[in-house]
């Protein structure tokens, strides 16, 4: 899944073992290419694994996709009601280096 290809509908995925629907995201600012927090501007650049939370920020959790990154303003977790990314994200403890993946199993 590219960036410009996920708002157009709600997704299933995953947080750790939570089940989460995203029900809004956007193409985010933010290259897929991030520099490490405090490292120098000449040093080597990180490239994130899709689904790696890249940022969190007031807005949004900002994840990394197979092209470009993804801004999720708005998702449910399972039994839950809708909420923002930052609310999520701070309920959760939720910082860079988090993943996001395909939906546990159901069973």
């Amino acid at each position: 899944m590219s960036a410009r290809s996920a708002r157009r509908a709600a997704s299933d995925t995953s947080c750790a073992t939570e089940r989460v629907k995203v029900w809004r995201a956007r193409p985010a600012d933010r290259p897929a290419e991030v520099q490490d927090a405090g490292a120098r501007a000449t040093s080597t650049r990180r490239v994130y694994a899709p689904g790696t939370v890249v940022a969190v920020d007031e807005r949004a959790i900002t994840v990394a996709c197979g092209e470009g990154t993804l801004a999720v303003d708005e998702l449910q977790p399972a039994g839950g009601r809708r909420m923002s990314g930052a609310v999520f994200a701070a309920g959760r403890k939720l910082a860079a280096g988090a993943r996001f993946g395909a939906p546990p199993d159901a069973s």
